[in-house]
């Protein structure tokens, strides 16, 4: 990986990219990046792997549209590398990070530390619903 690699692809995730974790109970960690243009998607799978897939359009004339998504410790490890790279989308990515902690560990043998992370949980994803909402922040 190079450094030009690592700028680019905090360019495009600043720009078009979508940092989340999914809705509850799963509360998985997902970096998407969707685009009409193939090859730069293409390109984010080679650097990085993951999965493009096709979406659907709301107009019938619309040009064809992408996603290229990456879950779990593969978006870990791309948020790790990244993050100090970010101008727009820091906040996001450092609070993806502070997921790494409980991510697929089994907690349901200690019930406070189980309250614990659940209800840590909830807050990441509460605040990170805050962070990419659409409109004035």
């Amino acid at each position: 990986m190079t450094t030009e690699d690592l700028g680019w692809t905090a360019g495009i995730l600043d720009g078009e990219g979508y940092l989340a974790v999914t809705a509850p109970p799963i509360y998985g960690v997902k970096v998407a990046v969707g685009n009409t243009d193939l090859r730069m998607l293409l390109a984010l799978r080679d650097l990085w792997g993951g999965k493009i897939y096709p979406n659907r359009h709301a107009y019938p004339n619309s040009k064809p549209f992408y996603s290229w998504q990456l879950h779990g410790k593969l978006a870990f490890a791309l948020l790790e590398l990244v993050a100090p790279l970010l101008r727009c989308k820091r906040e996001q990515a450092e609070l993806l990070l502070e997921m790494r902690q409980w991510h697929g560990k089994k907690t349901s043998y200690d019930p406070l530390l189980r309250d614990y992370w659940r209800e840590r949980r909830g807050e990441v994803y509460t605040r990170l619903r805050v962070l990419t909402r659409r409109g004035a922040a």
